[in-house]
This record gives structure tokens, C-alpha cells and sequence, in this order.
């Protein structure tokens, strides 16, 4: 199972000394950015950070009722765009924020800027006392000295976490276990969110690092930032008789009922996935025999995945925790339709593997061009 939830608020800091840009706020900007540049005309160095909050109280309700598994993965997506003059390789770090913050409705290049809601210097707004942190610069959590204006965010070090880059992709899939389960125990006291930033020793050297830009919740794309939940709710439960094929020796149809169809977008729905003969019977006669024999798909092997129809982008991938199930009438999946960005059309593939080790295992994929959309 994948499920998703989406960020309640986000923003960037600036440590740029440059019109006093570290007190505006970028609540509504449509890009959060990791920036780091060394001015040829100014001494000064300059970066940002970026803070996401996500709203847990869903996901501690379904893990103390067994909704969701109490061993799920979770994972913080970051979806790149357009980044400008990044190193070949590099590291991307992440902390729990430990004060309280507010998003803000300030753009980057609002003129004049808006300074109400969260910046490098202010947690909400520019008011005395409402400083990250009072008499000292950098991390108050753990001590550290930054070399940047007073500011830049208080965070915990116990579930830091990272990933690290060299020639590859500029997306983020971070993962935040520790982190999230930290929150849900009380471990740490206040969910107050994550913040992104590079490394003490990238943001304080005297080399440009150049924008690391990803879309932020605020975008009209449908890549607003997300932590994905995922855990194996597979279950393998036919009865009677049943009939697995294989596909060293058959090419079966596989397909599924009522595509096309609308889901709303807090709804739960089981999909079913059947599996025949591409042809009828030998004795097949309508009412009195059955038209195809019909199979069973491999136990423990076989996939969903879910594409968006239009972006062709993978929202649901073939994995450990998009298993098929079975019961005693088909093989199924189940999907919550508020992990899906609504008002969208989906597709569904199916993969079905048999045999093992390289030489002997076989892989199939099935694309039947069934859809069904998400409103809300």
C-alpha cells in the first residue's frame, strides 16, 4: 500500500544580507529553493533553507488502529525544478524544526517585501522576541555556531537524516523514520516540521553551490511536496480449488472490470484483477459452461502500479508494498484515493513475475488501458 499526504505549509529563508532579505517571507512562492552563491562584489556568503510541515494527526489515528502498519516506510519527496549550476556531487541534510513557525503570504520578489510569517531571522514576524534564536547565531538545538545572520531555524540532531548526490537526479526521497516516529511517540514534544539545508561545511565555504529549486506546495503542477507512507497489506486468501498459470507455458488475458470509473477523493476501493485463457473452452456454451478457464495470478509475485494518464509519471511503482492480494473470488488491490492528487486520471499496470534466479524467472507486464479518476 502507498498512501501520501501533502504539506500543510512551506517556505525558504534567506541568509542574504542584500536588502535585508533575511527578514522577508516566501510563504506563496511556487518554489522552495536550497541556494548558495558567493556575490563577486560583496564578501558576504549567501544560502537558504527550506521548511515543510506536514499534518500527522491522520496517520496516528490509522497507525493505532492497525490501518496503517505500525512498521511502514516513510519517505520526504522533493520534486526538482529547473536547478541552475549545482556540483557534480553533494549532500542534502534534514532536521525536525524544534520552535513553531508560520508559513507566511510573501513571494521572493514581492516589492516591497512581506515580512509577516516565517524568515531567516523570525519565526512569524519581524518582532522583537520572536527571534530564532536571541544572542547567538546558528543551531540553538545542539549548540553549533553558524556564520550567517542571527537565525536560520532551530532544529533536533537525534533523527537527522540525509542523502547524497553524484550524478543523478536532483529529487529528493529522503527517508524520515526515525524522524516521524519521534513525533508520533513524543519523543519530540511538537510536530513543528522539517527544514532542508546543505551542510555546515557547503553552506560556509567560499564555494557557489548553485539553486537546488523543487516545486512547493503552492505549485499547479502535480508535484507538490509529499511524505509517502508504504507497508505490505498484501493477503493471500483464495479457497477451493485454484489455478495459478505459467508463463513458461501460457500468455493468459489479464484485465480488469468498469474502468473509466470516478472515485472521490477520501474513498477506499478494492480493485479486482482477473486472469483467463485467451480462448473459449473446448465445450463453452453460454449458461451451461464455463466460456474461459480462469487463473489465479503467482502468489508473493505479482505488482500493481498506478501512472498519471496525462504526465505519464509513476505515482505507484511495482515494489514489495504494491504486492496483488488474493481472496475467493479474484486476485485484488486496495487504493485510498486521498493519496492521489485530485481531479486527475489514473492508469493501472500489472506485473507478473514466475520462476527464480536470472536465467529461469519470467516477467510479465500487462497494460489493459484501464482509468478511473479522482474528484473531490
Amino acid at each position: 500500500m502507498y498512501y501520501y499526504i501533502y504539506a500543510d505549509k512551506d517556505a525558504t529563508i534567506y541568509s542574504d544580507s542584500y536588502k535585508d532579505n533575511y527578514l522577508k517571507n516566501t510563504g506563496l512562492d511556487e518554489i522552495i529553493e536550497l541556494q548558495k552563491t558567493v556575490p563577486p562584489a560583496f564578501d558576504t556568503i549567501e544560502n537558504s533553507r527550506i521548511l515543510l510541515k506536514f499534518d500527522l494527526t491522520e496517520i496516528s489515528k490509522s497507525m493505532n488502529t492497525n490501518m496503517i502498519d505500525s512498521g511502514s516506510k516513510f519517505n520526504l519527496k522533493l520534486y526538482t525544478a529547473r536547478p541552475t549550476e549545482l556540483p557534480l556531487s553533494y549532500s542534502v541534510y534534514g532536521y525536525p524544526v524544534s520552535q513553531s513557525w508560520s508559513m507566511g503570504m510573501g513571494k521572493k520578489y514581492y516589492s516591497p517585501q512581506f515580512k509577516d510569517g516565517v524568515s531567516w531571522r523570525y519565526k512569524t514576524s519581524e518582532t522583537v522576541g520572536d527571534g530564532w534564536i536571541t544572542a547567538s547565531f546558528g543551531n540553538k538545538s545542539t549548540g553549533s555556531v553558524g556564520s550567517m545572520y542571527e537565525g536560520g531555524g532551530n532544529w533536533y540532531t537525534s533523527s537527522a537524516t540525509s542523502q547524497s548526490f553524484e550524478y543523478e537526479s536532483a529529487d529528493i526521497n529522503m527517508p524520515i523514520d526515525g524522524m516521524v516516529h519521534e513525533w508520533l511517540s513524543g519523543s519530540i514534544k511538537s510536530n513543528d516540521g522539517i527544514i532542508i539545508k546543505r551542510s555546515d561545511t557547503d553552506e560556509q565555504s567560499s564555494a557557489n553551490q548553485g539553486s537546488l529549486t523543487f516545486f512547493s506546495r503552492d505549485t499547479h503542477t502535480i508535484y507538490p511536496p509529499r511524505i509517502e507512507i508504504k507497508w505490505d497489506d498484501s493477503k493471500w486468501n483464495p479457497t477451493g480449488s485454484i489455478t495459478y498459470f505459467d508463463l513458461s507455458t501460457k500468455n493468459p488475458v489479464v484485465y480488469m472490470k468498469d474502468r473509466g470509473r470516478i472515485f472521490k477523493e477520501k474513498s477506499k476501493t478494492k480493485f479486482r484483477v482477473y486472469c483467463r485463457d485467451q480462448y473459449k473452452t473446448q465445450n463453452a456454451t453460454v449458461g451451461k459452461y464455463e466460456m474461459f478457464k480462469h487463473y489465479y495470478l503467482p502468489s508473493g509475485s505479482s505488482y500493481y502500479s498506478i501512472k498519471d494518464t496525462v504526465t505519464e509519471e509513476t505515482i505507484i511503482p511495482f515494489s514489495d508494498e504494491s504486492k496483488i492480494s488474493a481472496d475467493k473470488t479474484s486476485c485484488y488491490f486496495n487504493i485510498w484515493m486521498n493519496g492521489l492528487q485530485p481531479e486527475r486520471y489514473y492508469r493501472v499496470l500489472i506485473k507478473a513475475v514466475t520462476g527464480s534466479g536470472t536465467q529461469d524467472e519470467i516477467v510479465q507486464y500487462y497494460d489493459d488501458n484501464f482509468t478511473f479518476k479522482v474528484e473531490r
